[in-house]
């Protein structure tokens, strides 16, 4: 059994923005074949879509720290009048 391309790690669907909520269309961008596929077509290339949070959360921390740095030099520049 072929798995839907709506469930695949190189597929990403579009969106519609209507009345200010974003809505589901039926198709989408396949990166394996660079082609807009529709949500339940299949194909060869079907991966797993993994979402890696502590990769995520790492990177948020790292960005934050290096935001926290800047801000204090900031904070040092504008006190030093």
């Amino acid at each position: 059994m072929k798995k839907e391309c709506e469930n695949c790690g190189n597929f990403t669907q579009f969106y519609s923005k209507i009345d200010g909520q974003y809505l589901q269309t039926s198709c989408g961008q396949c990166w394996a074949n660079k082609d807009i596929t529709g949500c339940k077509e299949t194909c060869e290339n079907w991966e797993v879509n993994f979402v890696n949070n502590n990769r995520t959360q790492d990177e948020l921390i790292k960005a934050f720290d290096a935001m926290i740095a800047s801000i204090g030099v900031i904070k040092d520049k504008l006190t030093e009048k």
